[in-house]
């Protein structure tokens, strides 16, 4: 594998600079394949901790920030060898740490994954409905349907491994959910499961922050004011409103994130970012930088989607 990688980024290169007419030095070059191979095999940490798998992880990562100048000043050589040192003893020093268990809780019991059912009436006369959640490890399921309930959760989360809180202020109408991986424990779960089902032509505002999550919203049913989302490395899927214009804010690192856009909603999006992939076919880019969907004038509603990135990948499908 690692070097299948090495050679498309040998030929990457090449590529890049018979094209594009780049001018890139041979030890950037050498930086690049060095660091990006380290990661590959660092990834094999989330198989198996080992001192080594952490320390190609951390110099491979270190070798690629240099490499595009993301560090104050260039590294020179011998500081790159007394990092390359610093980052194995800190790799082992953290696999002697996970592996020995003497500064870590273990429960010893086990803890069957427990399901919940929770339901909350809407007995406010507020417009607004809030939703705020912060979820670790989690697949997050939000859609409407035509119940009588304003909210409605399903859950199946191991309380062995996660610190669950869920909060509901009829008052305010609104509902908070977390669910967090202990620190204390280094055990490997299934992710947890979440899905929030609420009700139909309803005003809602979201706020949520998630990470290693696998999220999916379907908004397409709902009055959304606005939603803010932080996003690390997790996978998402947004379906906007069909009922009202409605902003949308993300803050993502190292996400995939895909838009499926209805045919009659009308797309803006705004996006600042580096080293992302972006696949934004069927929008037009307009003089400000900004996108807009080939049906924005005829729209019967418009998303504006403002994207903040770093190391993610970008999607927009018409459905």
């Amino acid at each position: 594998m690692i070097s299948g990688i090495i050679s498309i980024l040998i030929g990457g290169i090449i590529l890049l600079g018979i094209v594009f007419k780049l001018t890139i030095s041979f030890n950037v070059i050498i930086e690049l394949i060095i660091g990006i191979s380290l990661i590959v095999s660092g990834m094999r940490i989330f198989k198996k901790i080992k001192g080594e798998y952490i320390g190609s992880l951390l110099f491979g990562l270190i070798l690629v920030m240099d490499a595009f100048k993301l560090f104050p000043e260039k590294l020179k050589f011998w500081p790159i060898v007394l990092l390359m040192i610093a980052s194995y003893f800190i790799g082992y020093g953290l696999a002697n740490i996970l592996s020995s268990g003497k500064f870590l809780f273990k429960s010893k019991k086990h803890h069957e994954i427990e399901k919940n059912i929770m339901e909350f009436s809407d007995n406010n006369t507020n417009e607004l409905k809030k939703i705020s959640f912060d979820v670790d490890w989690t697949k997050f399921n939000l859609n409407s349907n035509n119940q009588e309930q304003l909210f409605k959760l399903k859950s199946e989360i191991n309380k062995d491994i996660f610190r669950s809180n869920m909060d509901f202020k009829e008052d305010e109408s609104a509902l908070k959910l977390k669910n967090k991986l202990k620190v204390s424990n280094i055990k490997i779960p299934e992710k947890a499961f979440m899905n929030l089902k609420i009700k139909k032509q309803k005003e809602y505002e979201i706020k949520s922050n998630v990470s290693v999550s696998e999220i999916f919203f379907d908004l397409r049913d709902i009055y959304l004011k606005n939603m803010k989302l932080k996003s690390t490395a997790s996978k998402i899927i947004i379906i906007p409103s069909e009922f009202t214009d409605s902003i949308i804010d993300l803050d993502l690192e190292i996400t995939s994130l895909t838009v499926k856009l209805p045919k009659k909603v009308g797309l803006v999006l705004n996006h600042i970012g580096e080293l992302n992939l972006k696949n934004f076919e069927g929008l037009f880019q307009r003089d400000d930088g900004s996108y807009i969907s080939s049906n924005y004038s005829d729209a019967n509603q418009i998303v504006y989607l403002n994207i903040s990135s770093e190391m993610s990948r970008l999607g927009v499908q018409i459905i």
